[in-house]
């Protein structure tokens, strides 16, 4: 599977609070018309944003990113805005996760 390209790669599945880290969605609205080529380079500017989505409604974006703690995630924060590109943010600090893939691993 892995040479016919359906499995991509594997995952460790760590845990933030004994890694001492934390973990944010930031929502994201930018100025003028949206552009995912704007939204992936926003991302791949900022090396604590983990994944980024493209959303309908509001916001224009989704990122989710891993931070040492609440200052460090302020830096990130003040990054983001920093780019020129972004309107507004609304910021979510992740207290738990349930994922299938976690509970298929035996993960609490």
């Amino acid at each position: 599977m892995e040479r016919a390209g359906v499995i991509r790669g594997y995952t460790a599945v760590i845990e933030d609070s004994r890694a001492g880290m934390l973990q944010a969605f930031i929502e994201i609205r930018l100025l003028g018309a949206t552009d995912s080529d704007e939204i992936q380079g926003i991302s791949e500017s900022i090396p604590e944003i983990e994944e980024s989505h493209s959303i309908a409604g509001t916001s224009d974006a989704l990122l989710r990113l891993r931070v040492r703690d609440v200052n460090h995630l302020q830096q990130v924060i003040n990054a983001v805005r920093r780019t020129g590109k972004v309107e507004g943010t609304k910021t979510f600090i992740i207290m738990n996760t349930w994922t299938r893939a976690t509970e298929q691993a035996g993960t609490p």
